[in-house]
C-alpha cells in the first residue's frame, strides 16, 4: 500500500452519523449485509461522486442552481432513510450521532464504560448520501471523556474496524475526504462572507 493510500485511511474527521452498536458475543457472527446491499452502496457511491463532481464545475458558474440542485439531492438522500427506516432491516434503533471517523476506526460517546476487547457489531449510515454499512470493530479504549472531546458526560469508545471489506474502507475513505472538501468550502465561503 503506498504512503497516500495509508495515510488517506487514518485520516480522521468529526462527523454526525446514522449510528446502532452491540456487543458480539465471543464466536457470534456479524450479520453481513448481502450482496444485493453491497451493489446499493456502491451505486450511491457512484452517483454521489459524479453529483458532487458535477455540482462543483456548476458552482462557480452558476452558485445558486448548484446550491439549489444539492438541496435536492439531500431532499431525495432523506427520503430514502426515511423510506429505509420503516423496511426493518435495522435490528435496533439508529440515532444520529458525533463521532470522530476514518476509515480505520471510530470514536463516539457511550452512557456505560465498555471492555478493553470487546467485539462489537455496528450500523453505520453516512450523511448525506445515505450509504449504509455494517462493520465488527474491536473496542481499543473506553475511558472518561478528554479535554478535547466534544461530549463531556459518560465515556468516549475508540473501537478499530476489524476485518473491514476493502469496499466498505474505499466508501469511507470517499467519505472522509468528501467531508473535509465540503468543511473546507463552508470555512472558505464564510470567511469570503465576513469580508
Amino acid at each position: 500500500m503506498s504512503e497516500l493510500a495509508e495515510r488517506r485511511r487514518f485520516f480522521r474527521i468529526s462527523d454526525t452519523v446514522g449510528l446502532a452498536y452491540r456487543v458480539l458475543q465471543r464466536g457470534e457472527a456479524t450479520e453481513k449485509e448481502s450482496s444485493e446491499s453491497h451493489v446499493s452502496s456502491a451505486s450511491l457511491l457512484s452517483l454521489e461522486n459524479d453529483i458532487s463532481k458535477a455540482l462543483e464545475s456548476m458552482r462557480a458558474a452558476n452558485a445558486g442552481l448548484a446550491h439549489m440542485l444539492e438541496l435536492f439531492n439531500r431532499k431525495i438522500n432523506l427520503a430514502l432513510t426515511l423510506e429505509n427506516r420503516s423496511d426493518g432491516v435495522w435490528s435496533e434503533p439508529r440515532r444520529a450521532k458525533r463521532v470522530s471517523l476514518s476509515a480505520c476506526g471510530i470514536a463516539f460517546p457511550v452512557d456505560d464504560r465498555l471492555n478493553v476487547g470487546v467485539t462489537l457489531q455496528l450500523h453505520i449510515i453516512l450523511y448525506p448520501s445515505n450509504i449504509s454499512m455494517s462493520l465488527r470493530a474491536l473496542v481499543i479504549a473506553c475511558d472518561k471523556p478528554r479535554a478535547d472531546d466534544e461530549d463531556k458526560d459518560g465515556f468516549v469508545l475508540r473501537a478499530d474496524f476489524t476485518d473491514i471489506e476493502e469496499q466498505n474502507q474505499e466508501i469511507l475513505i470517499q467519505h472522509v475526504l468528501k467531508c473535509q472538501t465540503r468543511q473546507l468550502r463552508e470555512r472558505r465561503e464564510e470567511k469570503e462572507k465576513k469580508g
